[in-house]
């Protein structure tokens, strides 16, 4: 098996987050529509049928979680991409409120971590910076095969 460059690698690594951003964006898309009404069973039977793509809500004593169904298939390719993103009660007896206020804070780490991790990636990759470490590791791999055959000259092995 070939191992990946860093380049392939923080590529990989910049696709998924913008994969799962995407999928985020998706559900604050169709949230919008539903922004003031409070998510009683039915109302999430209709979030559910509308959100672009198969998911699970799940009622906590604290919010609502959306997950997304990862089919067997992209687990078995590797790396599936899965969201878990937290509508807030404010009320723990009662169904919650859609605020998109209250949902973009419960939810920063997707609405600021990812694009600011994003735009680091591509920082990175108009770099030489990838290869110069791809290098770097090459030598000290190079530079540990001959301390083992030194030690083992020595006999300290």
């Amino acid at each position: 098996m070939q191992t990946q460059t860093t380049r392939q690698e923080i590529e990989a690594k910049k696709e998924r987050l913008e994969k799962t951003l995407d999928l985020v964006n998706q559900v604050m898309d169709v949230l919008v529509k539903y922004e003031n009404k409070i998510l009683g069973e039915k109302t999430k039977d209709k979030l559910r049928e509308d959100i672009p793509f198969s998911c699970c809500i799940r009622d906590l004593s604290h919010c609502l979680y959306i997950d997304r169904y990862v089919s067997y298939e992209e687990k078995q390719a590797g790396n599936p991409i899965d969201i878990d993103f937290t509508i807030p009660k404010t009320n723990t007896n009662k169904s919650p409120k859609v605020i998109l206020t209250e949902i973009y804070k419960a939810n920063t780490g997707y609405f600021e971590g990812f694009p600011e991790a994003i735009k680091t990636y591509k920082m990175a990759l108009d770099t030489n910076n990838p290869e110069l470490l791809d290098d770097k590791k090459r030598e000290i791999k190079e530079r540990e095969a001959e301390a083992r055959e030194i030690k083992a000259f020595l006999g300290l092995v």
